[in-house]
């Protein structure tokens, strides 16, 4: 595989949990045109990579094991695709008291019915770890639906936020402010436009009053 820089180096990790991360792997969420992070299989293993989730030696043997089978690296992706958007949409729904659909957490609970099979408990002194198994590239997808299962079962769930439409992206993070008063996912990315825009505004707003006034 290729060491060259992939577009997903360039991704911020803003969202402070691993799945948070995961939902935030496209440019924008209202935003579609301006495309996803994601667009084959050495993508996602870049991301990995980079979130700590595989080493560089494990990343270019499921690579090299996935171009073997082009069904198996077409449904690797589809797989990944799958859960984060419906990650997605858990959080999001959580978050704006809306109701959770039905069709996503099955999604998540697929992903983790399957991934207890690469699962085990290991000795690391003085107590026991979890550990998985390094053999399965679908150990990737499985990791993220047991980090997502952590969050969604944790008091952190109250802390999750959408960096809100129409000015902000619509990527999601943990509010770890002591108020809880953190809105956008960047002040100097969504923060700083939002900014802008309302400065915009206020400045048309005020031209068109004068303009106005004047006729």
């Amino acid at each position: 595989m290729s060491d060259a820089i992939s577009p997903v180096a360039e991704i911020q990790r803003i969202g402070g949990h691993l799945c948070l991360d995961l939902t935030n792997t496209v440019h924008h969420r209202y935003r579609p045109q301006d495309g996803d992070y994601f667009t084959g299989v050495a993508d996602v293993l870049q991301w990995a990579l980079d979130s700590d989730l595989i080493d560089l030696e494990r990343r270019d043997a499921y690579h090299a094991q996935l171009r073997e089978d082009a069904d198996s690296a077409d449904r690797f992706l589809e797989d990944v695709i799958s859960l984060r958007e419906s990650l997605f949409e858990l959080f999001t729904s959580t978050a704006s008291g809306r109701e959770i659909a039905a069709r996503d957490l099955a999604v998540l609970n697929r992903a983790l019915t399957e991934g207890a099979a690469l699962r085990r408990l290991v000795w690391a002194d003085p107590h026991p770890i979890w550990q998985w198994s390094t053999e399965n590239p679908w150990s990737i997808p499985w990791r993220l639906a047991w980090s997502a299962s952590e969050l969604l079962c944790s008091p952190m769930l109250a802390r999750v936020k959408e960096c809100p439409p129409p000015d902000g992206c619509g990527w999601l993070f943990l509010d770890r402010s002591k108020n809880r008063s953190r809105r956008w996912c960047s002040m100097r990315d969504c923060g700083n436009a939002a900014k802008a825009k309302r400065h915009y505004r206020r400045k048309k707003a005020k031209r068109k009053s004068s303009a106005e006034a004047h006729t």
